[in-house]
């Protein structure tokens, strides 16, 4: 069954909408927050970086010494100026929701403005995915893989997030669209001209290619492979050797630019201003070593497994193999990124990403396994409904879908951190109370699960016997529980947090 154009015009908005009313109440912390001070200087100053006179405009936890000397600006003594540590394309993003909320508009106003962009930022992911599943013909089925995808799992986190994965998967997602419009025309033996169709697309590709490497620049791999794949074998005529060498020049120009702005940034061409979270040692930059712990981690760890927090991967898994009987180029594209993200964020002490859900420098490439997914069903499609590997297939998916759900939806309720600023608070005093390790053994569900049943006045759990526990045991920490348990258990979904008469006061 397919899905009309008629109907895919009356989804995405719905979409939009939908995104836009569930958004979060609260401004991701951390990292986004730095790159946005970058951006307000950018759209104030029309320049980069901040002057070391304006240091005062920004929090001191986030310049050095207070923070780590690489955790979220980079202080160039020479210059006199601060620098986000992040790629240009996630300062020049941000231009967007802050002009829409004015550089120095009050909180409610920026908190619209983020949730639009990102709700924005959503739909277009799902108008190209979806254009993907109708090329595909994966029809109702790619429908439903898309959003298993988007609320099933640990990307739903993301699609709520202020961070960059959500501007990666989106940048991810319409490459793809594009790459497979030009393999279409490669394998049909299209004209190129310099004005032609494939051509437009071709210089489009390259550019979102570009962008994409100045958000996270190991995606340079991605760039590299994008470029293999489609011309691996192909250059022979002369219409292909065209699109290659626009492809060539982009990839070229992308790494000039890349190394002058770490020059320009940084003071060398060879520094990204990278570096992984905590600790920050230099053997944490990148160790083999520390593979003996990643690779476990994403396959079995309670808190990094793709398994655990993308559960739907198995499909892609499943579907691999007729997909790559339709598309083996784009096949081969999409499990060579995961591969190559899986070995560049593997060989990271914190292999995850801190203060998160889930393996978060993950995200963008597990999103792409969603097109293999989609071909999962058609291996069954021709047994009938009462055949029983159908409807086991079908039963696995309609449980992990519901389970997938009813988990997120756990997470969306509280602020994006809660979860950590309550085990950090209280991982050293359970454990000296109750000699155990419940924080440290329980996965991030679980623990998300029943502080939100104690915020809600349960009266069992861990949560509620801790609270009794300190107070009774240490009387003079009785102001700062209560204190915590005030800041965290306050809800996180945008309209549904507000009284209905703030829900259009910032208009």
């Amino acid at each position: 069954m397919r899905l009309s154009s008629r109907s895919i015009y009356v989804l995405l908005p719905l979409f939009l909408l939908f995104q836009l009313v569930t958004q979060p109440f609260f401004v991701l912390a951390g990292d986004p927050v730095a790159i946005r001070y970058e951006t307000r200087h950018l759209l104030k100053h029309h320049s980069l970086g901040i002057p070391f006179a304006d240091k005062g405009q920004i929090p001191a936890n986030f310049l050095p010494p207070q923070s780590q000397p690489d955790q979220y600006f980079w202080e160039n003594n020479d210059r006199q100026l601060y620098f986000s540590r992040w790629g240009l394309t996630n300062s020049v993003a941000f231009l967007v929701p802050l002009a829409l909320a004015g550089t120095d508009g009050e909180p409610l106003r920026l908190i619209v403005a983020l949730n639009f962009w990102n709700a924005l930022l959503a739909t277009l992911l799902l108008g190209a995915l979806i254009w993907l599943s109708r090329s595909g013909k994966a029809g109702l089925w790619g429908i439903l893989c898309i959003f298993a995808y988007f609320f099933g799992t640990a990307i739903s986190y993301y699609l709520r997030a202020q961070s960059s994965e959500m501007l990666q998967m989106v940048q991810l997602g319409l490459v793809l669209w594009l790459f497979r419009k030009l393999n279409a025309s490669i394998e049909q033996g299209e004209e190129v001209g310099w004005t032609s169709r494939p051509m437009q697309h071709m210089v489009l590709m390259s550019f979102l290619l570009t962008t994409l490497v100045h958000t996270k620049v190991y995606f340079c791999l991605f760039f590299g492979l994008t470029l293999l794949t489609l011309f691996w074998g192909r250059l022979g005529p002369k219409d292909s050797r065209r699109l290659a060498y626009c492809g060539a020049f982009f990839l070229v120009s992308c790494g000039i630019l890349q190394l002058a702005l770490n020059y320009y940034k940084f003071g060398s061409m060879l520094q990204m201003g990278l570096g992984p979270a905590f600790p920050r040692t230099k053997s944490d930059w990148y160790a083999l070593a520390h593979f003996k712990n990643s690779l476990p981690d994403y396959l079995i760890g309670k808190n990094g497994s793709v398994f655990l927090y993308f559960p739907f991967i198995v499909f892609a898994i499943l579907g691999a193999k007729a997909h790559a009987r339709r598309f083996r180029r784009e096949s081969l594209l999409i499990w060579l990124n995961f591969l190559a993200i899986v070995i560049v964020a593997g060989g990271w002490q914190n292999n995850r990403g801190e203060w998160c859900f889930g393996p978060r420098y993950l995200v963008p490439a597990v999103s792409l396994t969603v097109i293999p997914a989609m071909f999962a069903y058609s291996q069954l499609a021709h047994y009938g409904w009462r055949d029983t590997r159908r409807a086991i297939f079908s039963m696995v998916f309609a449980a992990l879908f519901v389970l997938g759900i009813k988990r997120h939806l756990v997470v969306a309720q509280l602020d994006f951190f809660a979860l950590q600023q309550v085990t950090g608070s209280l991982q050293e005093i359970n454990e000296q109370i109750f000699a155990d390790n419940y924080f440290q053994n329980s996965d991030s569900y679980q623990v998300t699960d029943e502080f939100l049943k104690f915020c809600r006045g349960g009266r069992i759990g861990r949560f509620h016997i801790l609270d009794r526990s300190i107070k009774l045991m240490y009387p003079d920490l009785r102001g700062k529980l209560n204190q915590l348990w005030q800041d965290e258990c306050v809800y996180n979904l945008y309209f549904l947090a507000l009284d209905r008469s703030r829900w259009f006061s910032w208009l």
